[in-house]
């Protein structure tokens, strides 16, 4: 879903809500209905879903930016950062390949698929082979390893070579030790924020999690704990990854490789393996 803003000058701004099934703490048609309420009133404190705070946010910021002639990321941060690093998501050696030849040396490889888990650590290990310590591997699981299951899984990752484990299991608060670092994602979105002392990253999201200021507060606890951060899609359109690389070039700290490899023709951040401020003022999108 679109949403565009107009002023009196005729100038756009722009937003995007894709909730996605099954993932997402909200649906489309949560978000329409949210988007839909908003639009007379322009109460945002009154929007509970959270990609259609997104949206709106994104949309505003847009609007605001392009009015002043800066990129989103100037806003927020007055001087965003300069070419950040891209992390792929990758299924198989050919799709590895095909990042590398890019320049991408972060892949991040789904694990916990129902009968899968020895192909799984079978690539893994073929990446680590193949790449040495050239590459950061990452591991995301969407909290499907069973918590009885998870000493002996992590233990295997780890002897594949792997780096980073996104939310391994779904009750994190019962994992109490961890052969590798763990990045807190969906577990972010809970109304109560807990963070594991396994955790070492934090995944920001912004269309789960309900836009810039709610992923720029947690950047912002990441570094007073010294934790580290990248920003991932959650499938989005090319509007809603815009503003997600926007959101990257305006953290706080700088990201690690942030998994927005997507949409490159679409998207004026993204070059190759990395993240470029735009030429356009706002999301940079003509």
């Amino acid at each position: 879903m679109i949403l565009e803003l107009v002023d009196s000058s005729g100038r756009r701004g722009l937003g995007e809500a894709s909730p996605l099934a099954g993932y997402s703490p909200d649906t489309p048609d949560e978000a329409a209905a949210a988007l839909a309420a908003w639009a007379p009133h322009h109460a945002r404190r009154d929007v509970t879903s959270p990609a259609a705070r997104f949206a709106i946010e994104t949309a505003e910021l847009d609007l605001i930016g392009r009015r002043r002639g800066v990129s989103i990321a100037t806003l927020l941060r007055g001087a965003p950062h300069g070419e950040l690093p891209l992390a792929a998501l990758v299924a198989d050696l050919a799709g590895a390949r095909a990042a590398r030849s890019r320049g991408v040396t972060t892949f991040k490889v789904k694990v916990g698929a129902q009968g899968r888990w020895s192909d799984e650590l079978a690539l893994l290990t073929a990446l680590r082979a193949k790449h040495g310590r050239a590459v950061t591997l990452r591991a995301d699981a969407n909290r499907r390893i069973p918590l009885a299951d998870a000493p002996a899984r992590l233990a295997e990752l780890a002897a594949a070579g792997v780096d980073l484990v996104e939310e391994p299991v779904a009750e994190l608060a019962a994992l109490t030790d961890s052969p590798i670092p763990l990045a807190q994602d969906e577990s972010l979105q809970a109304p109560t924020l807990f963070l594991s002392p396994l955790t070492r990253v934090l995944v920001l999201k912004p269309t789960t999690l309900g836009g810039f200021a709610r992923c720029l507060a947690l950047a912002r606890l990441a570094a007073r704990r010294g934790l580290g951060v990248y920003v991932t899609h959650c499938q989005d359109g090319p509007i809603a990854v815009a503003a997600a690389c926007e959101l990257a070039l305006a953290l706080p700290e700088r990201p690690l490789p942030c998994g927005l490899d997507r949409h490159h023709r679409l998207v004026p951040q993204l070059h190759g393996a990395s993240i470029r401020p735009a030429a356009l003022p706002g999301l940079g999108l003509p």
